[in-house]
């Protein structure tokens, strides 16, 4: 009797949807009034246990890179057909500085 093949796709996909979930809350939370940025917060926020954080996020800065990533690739695709590589990378650049500096102090403006 051959062994039965074992599909796993919705359980990825419900990964991916909760990795989602995870940098969807750290955006609200940078965004709020007085954001309190702890992987706690985070994982309250996105309606998931600390652990589950963790299983996607090996650490909190780990998040912010997830988020400087998406928004990044956000930004090229809108901006792919109209501006260079280099006005681009200027841009990522600056995009840096600006989620270090959030990183660093998320109670500044």
């Amino acid at each position: 009797m051959p062994a039965r093949s074992y599909d796993n796709s919705r359980r990825a996909a419900r990964a991916g949807d909760t990795g989602h979930r995870i940098l969807d809350a750290a955006i609200a939370l940078i965004g709020a009034p007085e954001p309190e940025l702890s992987v706690a917060r985070i994982a309250e926020h996105a309606g998931v246990a600390v652990p589950t954080v963790y299983k996607h996020f090996p650490n909190r800065e780990a998040i912010f890179d997830a988020l400087e990533d998406r928004s990044l690739r956000e930004q090229y695709k809108d901006w792919g057909g109209v501006v260079g590589y280099r006005a681009y990378r200027r841009f990522e650049a600056g995009q840096t500085r600006y989620f270090s500096h959030r990183l660093r102090r998320p109670d500044a403006a």
